[in-house]
C-alpha cells in the first residue's frame, strides 16, 4: 500500500493535482456510483455521509486510509444505514480507485475531525 501512496502522491505532483482530481470526480460521478449514496455534489444523503465537510467518520482521512475504504467499502459505517460495497459496488481499476480517492480527499483541505 506505501508503494501506491507514493505513486498517487507522485501523480499528484506531477499534474498539478488538477488531473488525478478531474479523473476522480469523473469517476465519482460515472463508473463509481459513488453519487448515487454521497450525491452528486458529495454532500451526502440519507444513506452516506457528506464528503466536503471538515468531519471524517469512517477513516482519519488519510489518503491511503480513503485509497482502502474504496478498495474494501464500509461494512458496517458508523452513523448510515447503508454500508458501502467494495468499490461502491463498481469495478474500478487502481488507477481509477486513486484518481477518486485523491478527488475526495481534495473536496476539503481541513478534515480534522474524526468521529
Amino acid at each position: 500500500m506505501r508503494a501506491a501512496a507514493v505513486t498517487l502522491f507522485a501523480l499528484i505532483a506531477a499534474t498539478g493535482g488538477l488531473e488525478a482530481q478531474s479523473a476522480g470526480q469523473k469517476v465519482f460521478q460515472g463508473k463509481g456510483l459513488c453519487h448515487a449514496c454521497h450525491g452528486k455534489d458529495a454532500r451526502g444523503t440519507p444513506l452516506a455521509p457528506n464528503l466536503t465537510d471538515n468531519e471524517w467518520i469512517n477513516v482519519d482521512g488519510s489518503l491511503p486510509a480513503i485509497v482502502a475504504l474504496i478498495r474494501t467499502g464500509v461494512p458496517k459505517p458508523v452513523r448510515h444505514p447503508a454500508p458501502m460495497p467494495p468499490m461502491g459496488g463498481a469495478k474500478l481499476s487502481k488507477g481509477e480507485i486513486d484518481a477518486v480517492a485523491a478527488y475526495v480527499k481534495s473536496l476539503s483541505s481541513d478534515r480534522s475531525t474524526i468521529r
